[in-house]
């Protein structure tokens, strides 16, 4: 017999099929794991909306260009011939070092803040990098 029956060649395609695409079938999280990834999920959220908070904070406060006065004064040193300029996230990333190697009580979110701060300090400005500037 050359021809084979309909029924069979059916079959065998949707087991072809079922084969091909059983990398798209998902699975299911065992219950443990999910159990764990609820807090964490919490945790992340904490801390991205403490950035969020930190970046526009810093923003509102600090000057809109490189050189402008914010509402807050910049900490500015004269040493001899050397000005020494405490960038906002300088003094944020010292703040946040820290708190990190002290164990403190405080939540995540204020980490997060403190991350904010330090990202729009360096995000935003060319000259975040300018610690020691040599006056003319």
């Amino acid at each position: 017999m050359f021809f084979k029956p309909k029924h069979t060649t059916n079959v065998m395609l949707k087991q072809k099929i079922s084969e091909n695409l059983k990398f798209i079938k998902p699975k299911l999280i065992k219950p443990r794991r999910l159990f764990w990834g609820v807090p964490l999920t919490f945790l992340f959220w904490e801390i991205c909306l403490g950035i969020i908070i930190g970046y526009l904070s810093a923003c509102f406060f600090s000057g809109k260009e490189t050189g402008l006065q914010g509402r807050i004064r910049s900490l500015l040193f004269s040493v001899g011939a050397w000005k020494i300029h405490f960038h906002h996230w300088l003094y944020g990333s010292i703040i946040l070092t820290c708190l990190l190697f002290v164990k403190s009580s405080l939540p995540q979110f204020s980490f997060g803040i403190l991350g904010g701060f330090i990202l729009q300090g360096i995000v935003c400005y060319p000259d975040w990098h300018r610690i020691i500037i040599r006056q003319k």
